[in-house]
């Protein structure tokens, strides 16, 4: 797995073995190269960030900030490697939480982010999650869900509209924008 544009292209990323499931870099050129071409001046929130291989291509396309969450100690560990090994340690903010205290933890500091990725395990229910962190969405800001390819939608309510969908191998991501 690799950083596929950007200040950053072509740097090799680490990856927990037997913990994450890494996204395919085929699913992450579909969706940088559809939705996100450039990320200047974005803040991003990669709630389920494994390995931090989708907001270290935000951040090597140009995003400002982008506050990372992983909550299992191994992947927590080569997250942090990967960010230091790409030489996004300023604009990288790292938080070793559940994805659902950290929403909440946000959302009494005001953070407001342009573009909020969810890509937990396959086999996790976020719909709470999704029900909450819309509050931290900016206008106009977009949030992507990754999911198994055959797994039932999420609901995402108003003031989202989807934007984009689509099928890379084994999974899907979904993007929806608010407003």
């Amino acid at each position: 797995m690799r950083i596929i544009a950007g200040s950053c292209k072509g740097t090799k990323l680490e990856v927990a073995p037997q913990t994450t499931r890494p996204t395919s870099d085929r699913l992450k050129g579909s969706l940088f190269n559809s939705l996100f071409q450039r990320c200047n001046q974005q803040v991003w929130l990669d709630l389920f960030a494994g390995s931090g291989a989708i907001g270290l291509e935000a951040l090597s396309r140009g995003a400002e900030q982008v506050v990372f969450n992983e909550l299992h100690y191994q992947p927590y560990l080569v997250l942090n490697k990967n960010i230091k090994k790409c030489h996004m340690v300023k604009q990288s903010v790292v938080h070793q939480k559940d994805a659902h205290d950290l929403v909440l933890k946000l959302q009494t500091e005001n953070l407001l982010f342009d573009v909020v990725y969810c890509d937990p395990p396959y086999d996790m229910d976020i719909q709470q999650v999704l029900d909450e962190v819309g509050d931290l969405i900016k206008e106009a800001g977009v949030l992507v869900i990754e999911q198994e390819k055959n797994a039932a939608s999420y609901h995402i309510a108003t003031p989202f509209q989807l934007i984009k969908a689509r099928v890379v191998g084994q999974s899907r991501y979904q993007a929806y924008r608010k407003g």
